[in-house]
């Protein structure tokens, strides 16, 4: 197995601004993936990618099969827990975040909503629980 790697990280700041399907969003996936070997597969290594699917998927080729790491993983967990151990109950989702609640919400937003409670997380308070 031959492994290539590709750091790409002007693409979330595109996905963020709500810019995947631009003309500039092909244009630097293009330009991400211009020097890269001959694959078979390309793993979407980040929660940003699966939303610029159709413009890595032109600049990878069809023949290209992209691998959305978010739903391997759903699966996976998906496959662990089912059936369903008969001691869950629902529970309810919060958004620990270190940096501003306000930017989180509007990025969630973007990448398509953002369900629960957000609450800030001072990185001081998680140092001090070190």
């Amino acid at each position: 197995m031959r492994v290539w790697a590709q750091a790409c990280p002007m693409l979330v700041h595109l996905v963020e601004e709500g810019l995947a399907d631009s003309p500039e969003a092909h244009l630097l996936v293009k330009h991400y993936l211009e020097g890269r070997p001959e694959i078979d597969a390309l793993i979407l290594g980040c929660t940003h990618y699966p939303l610029l699917k159709n413009a890595i998927q032109r600049a990878a080729g069809e023949n290209v099969r992209l691998v959305d790491s978010a739903e391997a993983t759903a699966e996976r967990v998906s496959a662990t827990f089912s059936p369903a151990p008969q001691c869950f109950v629902p529970g309810r989702v919060m958004h620990f975040v270190t940096g501003d609640p306000v930017a989180f919400g509007h990025t969630a937003n973007v990448l398509g909503g953002v369900d629960g409670e957000i609450t800030p997380l001072p990185v001081t308070d998680l140092m001090a629980a070190a």
